[in-house]
């Protein structure tokens, strides 16, 4: 939810939790700004760890929320995407795929590159997919290149999909293989309007 985020759990009348943060606000600074509601804190910016007794939760989580407040605007807590590119789709090809394959292997401390592809078409009807509906399966077409696409969690973004305009997506490109078939896909991790100029 890209918000400085405690959790605490209370047993025997003491509350010992665990904090994240995002950047722009200091945890550690926050928690110092509440130490008189805390038993004992630590950590650093990013994460910290706390214990609270039950009778100063309350008054705790008051003044935390008041210090995320007074710290942070609205743009702090809007997510970001880190893009490493914006591409053509053109440029995804098998031999592109096979020099992303050599900068793996993926993972933490290795993500796979981020790409965005501008005023990109949907070619025919989207279709929502999962056991709630929560993800989409897309085609996406720049001249004359098309891929299909996947975006779980974005079940969302299927209005603006279906009305023909153009969009600005961010993906992962991959190799999808089902049914013993292999193909290039997009993993979509957003979707936006291309912007009129």
């Amino acid at each position: 939810f890209h918000r400085p985020t405690v959790i605490i759990a209370m047993k025997n009348g003491l509350g010992k939790g665990s904090a994240r943060s995002i950047n722009g606000f200091d945890l550690y600074e926050a928690l110092a700004e509440c130490k008189k509601y805390l038993q004992g804190y630590g950590g650093h910016p990013m994460a910290a760890g706390l214990s609270v007794s039950s009778e100063k939760f309350e008054e705790f989580k008051k003044a935390f929320i008041r210090c995320a407040a007074n710290s942070l605007s609205l743009a702090d807590m809007e997510a970001t995407l880190t893009l490493d590119s914006l591409m053509a789709l053109q440029d995804i090809t098998p031999r592109f795929m096979e020099f992303l394959d050599k900068l793996g292997p993926y993972g933490p401390g290795n993500m796979r590159p981020r790409f965005a592809i501008s005023s990109a078409e949907i070619v025919g009807v989207p279709k929502v997919i999962g056991k709630t509906g929560e993800h989409l399966r897309f085609k996406v077409r720049q001249g004359k290149r098309s891929y299909p696409a996947v975006g779980f969690g974005l079940s969302d973004k299927y209005e603006m999909l279906i009305t023909g305009k153009p969009v600005d997506i961010a993906f992962v490109v991959e190799t999808n293989e089902w049914q013993g078939n292999t193909s290039i896909q997009l993993n979509v991790r957003d979707i936006k309007p291309t912007a009129e100029s």
